[in-house]
């Protein structure tokens, strides 16, 4: 992107926010900030996805800004459908809501599996609470380090280039509890060589259970928007599938 200069045309950002508690200081702050800088800036209000959407296309916009406020599953919806109705077009949001964001951290205390064992207690409450959203992660992923496929929706795998033989990572459960990939550090050299073996990998499953892969650079914000639309639609297949209630299921059994 650039800064509008004479002679061009300002790159234009669309600016929205989801759902209706009416907190605008954040995103005014951030369009005084983009116009300072010579971009224009469209600001539409309070919107579902599909509103923001239609008002990107109509707009002909370079770039979308959204404030999340904690209505998170609106956000992944409408990041999603921008990146099938919009190529090319990066969304970036934000939204500080404390009493919305918990975050607790649980070592295992000896407890083989990746997990402690009051983390599915832990997940039971929040859920019951209300939480819309929740996010687990594990000590790491080896041949024992597997519990959170039993209480998690989905499983999101993260791998970084360079990651070994792929003998071992399919020894090591990687293949049969991914309903996503996300190559890390996508920017270090080796990233081809990972992503040729991971798709051989994943081309040894039916073509309906083959996770998708999603490359990123976390600490550059690339390919945050891409995982978060694709954790959307990898749940709502496993929804359409009828995988999500045997799993939840034989987590409430467990």
């Amino acid at each position: 992107m650039r800064d509008g200069v004479a002679g061009e045309s300002a790159k234009r950002v669309l600016m929205a926010k989801t759902g209706l508690d009416g907190h605008w200081r954040g995103p005014t702050l951030v369009a005084t900030a983009l116009r300072d800088a010579g971009f224009e800036v469209i600001m539409i209000g309070m919107v579902q996805a599909g509103e923001l959407v239609q008002a990107a296309i109509d707009e002909d916009v370079d770039l979308v800004g959204l404030n999340v406020s904690g209505h998170v599953d609106v956000a992944l919806r409408a990041v999603k459908q921008i990146q099938d109705a919009c190529s090319g077009v990066p969304v970036f949001a934000g939204g500080v809501v404390p009493p919305r964001v918990f975050i607790r951290s649980m070592a295992a205390r000896g407890h083989r599996g990746g997990l402690a064992r009051a983390t599915q207690c832990a997940r039971r409450l929040l859920q019951h609470c209300g939480w819309p959203v929740v996010l687990v992660e594990t000590l790491g992923v080896g041949q024992a380090e597997l519990d959170v496929v039993d209480l998690a929706d989905l499983t999101v795998v993260v791998l970084n280039p360079g990651w070994g033989d792929e003998i071992q990572a399919s020894k090591a459960g990687l293949m049969e509890i991914a309903d996503l990939f996300v190559i890390n550090k996508a920017e270090r050299p080796g990233l081809a060589a990972t992503r040729r073996d991971l798709d051989a990998l994943i081309a040894q499953r039916p073509p309906q259970r083959r996770p998708a892969v999603v490359e990123t650079v976390a600490c550059e914000g690339r390919g945050i928007a891409q995982l978060a639309g694709r954790i959307a639609e990898t749940r709502e297949r496993l929804q359409a599938q009828g995988r999500l209630p045997g799993r939840r299921a034989a987590v409430t059994d467990g």
